[in-house]
């Protein structure tokens, strides 16, 4: 996805309308910097995009070149509600970013990379949070946590977003524990016509 692509799914994303606070949902990812993530928010925002119904097609992919872009520019970041940066104070990445990622969040429907690093916690509610890596490398609280190693990579984004597309599974994340069978089956017969799971929902062997 190109970035000037990006900054007009940006502005259509802004154009719609803005979901309420008390049900605002946002998705962060945990993934360890050494492994990519815009083409995972990419996937997971085209899966939202096509099956969350409530979402209206209104998934914004907010990959890291998309929200430095943003949090750059004074007239997207009073769009989001944000105060600019005074001219003759040189603005700080990490806390700007973060603004900035708060911002995306509270507004909703919304995919992003967590910031990196545990002190900086955004507060928002109704957030998904999942990781992805190996038991080592994600540390964070995690609603949801997948070892990429041991599933088809092309499976990931669709088990993400079947944990996540509408705000109700966010809500009752908080509170109780997926039952992940009947989830997932639910998705496959909506995305089967003949009922059988696909292949790639098969997990590979433990070593």
């Amino acid at each position: 996805m190109t970035a000037s692509i990006s900054m007009s799914v940006f502005h259509q994303w802004l154009l719609a309308d803005a979901t309420s606070s008390t049900s605002a949902c946002a998705i962060v990812l945990h993934i360890p910097a050494s492994r990519p993530c815009e083409l995972l928010i990419q996937e997971i925002t085209d899966y939202l995009n096509e099956y969350d119904d409530d979402g209206e097609g209104r998934w914004l992919p907010a990959t890291p070149e998309l929200v430095q872009k943003v949090a750059r520019d004074p007239s997207h970041r009073r769009l989001l509600g944000m105060s600019d940066v005074p001219p003759n104070q040189p603005a700080d990445p990490a806390p700007e970013l973060l603004k900035t990622l708060a911002a995306l969040g509270q507004r909703g429907h919304v995919v992003f990379r967590a910031p990196g690093e545990p002190e900086e916690a955004l507060d928002l509610a109704n957030t998904f949070h999942a990781g992805v890596g190996t038991a080592g490398e994600v540390s964070d609280a995690c609603h949801l946590i997948l070892n990429p190693e041991l599933m088809d990579q092309n499976c990931i984004a669709h088990v993400i977003g079947m944990f996540s597309w509408n705000g109700s599974t966010v809500k009752a994340a908080a509170t109780a524990p997926f039952r992940t069978s009947d989830k997932i089956r639910a998705a496959n017969e909506r995305m089967c016509s003949d009922g059988r799971r696909p292949p790639c929902f098969s997990p590979r062997p433990l070593p």
